[in-house]
């Protein structure tokens, strides 16, 4: 019995011996298939650099808020390209008005990279450039993401200015590749210096020498472009994003705890220095919006004190200069189906809407017209408490509500 038992158990540890062999085997297996693994992807992406482009901005009314874009530098191949979101064609049947109704479609676009220089060369505008902390992995994967990215079906994307822009598409490709299950990117928190600056503020910095343009934006920008912005929703604009990422660290984590950072941006320098800057062709505007608001002010006050000294209304030059306010109402109306989220609630809809066509038509029966009129410039005055109006529109507020007070007053007399 003592025989068989010795063999059993010899056998038994012969057995465990084997399976141990085994595993070491396949352990080494792995490790050695892992260490390949590493070492092709660090042969196809060690050499490569991504980075992100920003690019200041030109007096063209498109590139007033400036320009993203990535750069790919691949040195074992020598290519050198720019990824470009912000490609569209103006020359497309109705282009400015499916960009005010939120229809336009922009595309992504691969160039070579000193074809995308000669652009902003031309037009004397700086282009920095910010190197990611990016490892042969999350190259690979930003590699992926990108030739997903340039497929047919997803190449086009509806184009939303504060929210799906040219520069969110570049930041957002570049957070997907460097954030894995370990590793995070914790951007800095400015909220608690900038929680007071709304969209309008920010488009303001950035058109507050192209008054007409600013103008262009206020009159169809609602109460949505009011609201205070988090950190993120800044980073619609080039330039905030630029801030953030110089700022930004890549977090890897254990355990839930951080057991190492590093900077997301490795170096930042300008890879091409401003130049002689542009000036678009075109008239130059020399009188403001408030100049002009001013100007119809005092044409009511004229009609006015015409209609009062002479004791005889002039209706169809009153309803001539309401119409300014139904012409411009036409469009704060289709505003109401725009897919911008932030155009739909506008208060200045209050005094610029067609239904001004009617209330002040002279033939219109409708009794209390001037008084409903009278209201409407009322509510319109109080909405400056939660909205900030177009320039200007305040007194073309206040030479309605003008008009309508001498109309009142003159059917009491």
């Amino acid at each position: 019995m003592s025989y068989f038992c010795i063999m059993k158990r010899n056998i038994w540890l012969f057995k465990t011996f084997f399976a141990s062999f085994a595993l070491l085997l396949t352990c080494l297996d792995t490790i050695s298939a892992e260490e390949q693994h590493d070492s092709i992807l660090s042969d196809r992406f060690g050499q490569m650099e991504v980075s992100l482009l920003t690019c200041e901005p030109h007096d063209e009314v498109y590139s007033l808020y400036g320009h993203t874009a990535v750069r790919i530098e691949d040195k074992a191949t020598g290519h050198d390209w720019a990824v470009n979101w912000g490609v569209f064609d103006s020359r497309e049947s109705f282009f400015v008005l499916r960009f005010i109704f939120g229809l336009t479609d922009y595309t992504v676009a691969v160039y070579d990279f000193q074809d995308f220089l000669a652009e902003y060369r031309h037009y004397g505008c700086a282009v920095h450039q910010q190197r990611i902390n990016m490892n042969a992995e999350q190259k690979r994967r930003f590699m992926m993401l990108l030739e997903e990215n340039l497929e047919p079906q997803n190449a086009v994307y509806r184009y939303n200015y504060y929210y799906n822009n040219c520069t969110t598409k570049a930041r957002d490709i570049i957070f997907h590749a460097v954030q894995t299950g370990q590793e995070f990117i914790q951007c800095p928190d400015h909220d608690e210096e900038e929680s007071h600056i709304t969209f309008r503020d920010l488009i303001h910095g950035k058109n507050a020498d192209h008054p007409w343009a600013r103008w262009g934006n206020d009159i169809l920008l609602g109460v949505g472009s009011d609201q205070p912005t988090r950190n993120d929703e800044r980073e619609f604009l080039p330039d905030m994003l630029m801030r953030d990422f110089e700022e930004a660290r890549i977090c890897v984590s254990s355990d839930h705890k951080t057991v190492e950072e590093f900077p997301l941006v490795d170096s930042t320098f300008v890879v091409l220095p401003a130049g002689v800057p542009y000036h678009a062709d075109g008239f130059d505007v020399p009188f403001t919006p408030t100049h002009c608001a001013i100007a119809f002010v005092c044409a009511i006050l004229a009609l006015i004190t015409y209609e009062r000294k002479t004791h005889k209304r002039a209706p169809w030059a009153e309803f001539a200069a309401c119409s300014v306010y139904g012409i411009v109402g036409i469009f704060l109306f289709l505003m109401l189906f725009s897919q911008h989220p932030t155009v739909r609630a506008n208060l200045q809809i209050l005094i610029c809407n067609p239904l001004i066509f009617y209330l002040t038509f002279p033939k219109t029966r409708m009794k209390h017209r001037w008084e409903v009129v009278l209201m409407l410039c009322l509510l319109f005055f109080a909405g400056n408490a939660i909205q900030s109006y177009a320039e200007g529109m305040n007194l073309m507020a206040l030479a309605l509500s003008l008009l309508a007070v001498n109309s009142i007053l003159y059917k009491k007399l």
